[in-house]
This record gives C-alpha cells, structure tokens and sequence, in this order.
C-alpha cells in the first residue's frame, strides 16, 4: 500500500518536548506511519495517520503501551485531529498526575450470545483469515496486551468445540470486535469497492456474511453499534448512505 507523504509530513511535525522517549515507525500494511511517546509521569501515546485513520488520531498509553482512557484527555482514541490540536494533548498528557497501573483491577466479561460458526467451508476460511488479520491489527492502536487478549479470544471463536452462545467475551475485546467486523464489511461488500474485480467474489461474498455478523451482534449489544454514514460513489455520483 502506498505511503502518503502529506500524512507522514503532518505526523513529522507532532512533538512534545517533555517526552523522554519518542519512536516513529512506518506502518505498511495500513500506508501510513506511527509516533510514539513516553513521559516521565508513566503516560504515552500513540499518533497514527493512515489510510483507515480519521485524520491524526491519539490515544492514551499505559506504561505497559496499553490504551486507556482518562476524563482529562480522551474516552476513547481521538481523531479528526491536526498537528496543533494533537501537540496540545500531548502537552495535557505530559502533566497529568504519575500514573500507577493498578494490576489488581478485573476487565469485565459479557457473554458473546452469538455464533460465528458457518457451515461453508469458504465462509469458515475467510472468517479465520480476517479474525486473525483484526488481531494482527489491533497492535498498532491497543499495544501487546491486548492483542493478546484478543488473540485468546479467536483461539476460541476458531476452536469448532467452543459453544460461542455461551463464550464469556472481556467487554473492550467485544466492542473492538464489533467494530472490526463493521470494517471488514465496509471494506469487502458495502462500500462495493470489489463489484467490478471478477477475481474477488469470494471476498465480496464473505463481507456480506460478516455483515450479516455484525449485525447478530450489535442485536445481541446495541451499546456497541457503530453508528457511521458511508460515502460511496454511484455512477459519477458521490452518494452518502447512512446504515442502521
């Protein structure tokens, strides 16, 4: 995937010069790069830009890289950033209160309520590659220890034996999921970026079934349904199509 320069410019130009540490590396698979920084007050964070990205976007870092959340920063990862506005939080992260990592908390667990096996061969196969592709993903944006997690998680949803109804899901691997397969599903069959390859029904196919997934879940947790308005183009028309 090609590197957009302009993007790699714009992160070139985010600093902050309490950090102790700052890391920058490219991410190819995603045509876009990483910046990382760690403060003497235990906090980092993390800015991407890349081809799936909402502008620069930050997020919050643990000192084992692992994102979290804090009221004076952000709830979630923050996007639709531009340089100033990213170098401000990062100077608001520089002086927040030392953070200690509390390892005796417990991440709470719901239950999945939903199957993801299939009875196609072909479905099993391109769901196993793209769960293992979410995973791989993921530790870009939620570092190892997630990852980790979520890896355990598809073990599970791969193992033919495991009942998925009855599978108990940590609430933040869930909602990552949910929102992996209402990407996936964009990417491979709404959006219809494949209608014209001819070599690529088996994906399109596939994306309507993890479509079809993804909305099972959001049924079974409505909290964590995306709610996005997709831009496509019909014909010579760019043409917004907002999705349940």
């Amino acid at each position: 995937m090609k590197i957009d320069n302009t993007k790699f410019s714009e992160l070139f130009k985010v600093s902050a010069s309490e950090a102790q540490a700052v890391t920058l590396r490219e991410m190819p698979a995603q045509g876009g790069w990483q910046k990382t920084f760690a403060f003497p007050n235990g906090y980092g964070a993390s800015v991407v830009t890349h081809e799936f990205s909402y502008g620069l976007e930050l997020a919050l870092l643990d000192e084992g890289k692992n994102i979290i959340q804090h009221p004076e920063i952000t709830e979630d990862v923050e996007g639709h950033l531009d340089v100033d506005t990213a170098n401000d939080l990062l100077h608001k992260i520089s002086k927040l209160e030392k953070h200690l990592v509390d390892r005796s908390s417990t991440i709470e667990k719901v239950q999945l309520g939903v199957s993801t096996k299939s009875r196609s061969k072909r479905f099993t196969e391109y769901f196993h590659t793209r769960i293992n592709e979410m995973v791989e993903n993921s530790i870009d944006s939620f570092g190892e220890e997630f990852r980790d997690r979520y890896q355990a998680f598809a073990d599970q949803l791969t193992d033919p034996k495991v009942k998925h109804k009855e599978l108990m899901v940590d609430h933040d691997i869930l909602k990552n999921f949910i929102q992996d397969c209402d990407s996936r599903a964009c990417l491979d069959y709404r959006e219809g970026h494949l209608d014209d390859d001819p070599y690529a029904q088996d994906e399109i196919a596939g994306g309507k079934w993890i479509d079809k997934l993804y909305w099972k879940l959001v049924d079974a947790h409505p909290q964590y349904r995306v709610k996005e308005t997709v831009s496509t183009w019909q014909g010579n028309k760019l043409v917004s199509l907002s999705y349940k």
